[in-house]
Formats: structure tokens, C-alpha cells, sequence
């Protein structure tokens, strides 16, 4: 009674897989590929040193990575402060690297 379907679709539903949660989880290996790609590349437009070496490369491209993604933490947790103290009425104790992006 499944004639219908295809391999793959039987395969996730006896899985117990809902398609779109399949789907989303591919898009989004596909995104992080995409955005680690953009990280190795500006690391290695700002480093040359790092283009010759992969090791180098490597090393520096996750260092990249974990900056953007601790400021980016930084700023949405900024935003979440400032949101709270606004609604209890006070002032909200920004970081000061964070502040400008906040506001």
C-alpha cells in the first residue's frame, strides 16, 4: 500500500522520520558547508601565510569561526538584556564592544 512512495520516503517514514525534519537537517548541513567555505576563504584573503600551510589554514579558519560565532552570541545575548531591562524599566548593562550593535 505504499506503492506510491519512494525508496527513500519509505525508508524515513519506517524510520520514523518526518520528511521535512529530513529536509531541514540536509538544507542546513548544506548552509554550515556554504558559511565554513566563506570563513576558509576570508581567512585565507587575510592571511597568506595560511594558504601554504593547511594546518595553518585549519587552525586559523576555526579560530575565524569561533570568533564570529562568539560575537554573534555576544550581540543576541545583548539584545535579550536589553530587552528584559527595558521591560522592567531600567538600564540596560550592555557590554561596551556589544553596545553599538545592540542599540
Amino acid at each position: 500500500s505504499r506503492s506510491g512512495s519512494s525508496p527513500r520516503q519509505r525508508e524515513n517514514s519506517a524510520a520514523g522520520l518526518p520528511r521535512a525534519i529530513f529536509h531541514s537537517g540536509a538544507m542546513g548541513d548544506l548552509r554550515a558547508q556554504a558559511y565554513l567555505k566563506k570563513v576558509e576563504d576570508m581567512v585565507v584573503a587575510t592571511q597568506r601565510g595560511a594558504a601554504n600551510d593547511p594546518s595553518k589554514s585549519r587552525v586559523a579558519t576555526m579560530l575565524a569561526g569561533l570568533d564570529q560565532a562568539s560575537t554573534k552570541f555576544r550581540v543576541k545575548a545583548g539584545v535579550i538584556m536589553a530587552k528584559n531591562a527595558q521591560l522592567r524599566g531600567e538600564v540596560a548593562d550592555i557590554p561596551y564592544d556589544v553596545r553599538g550593535k545592540v542599540q
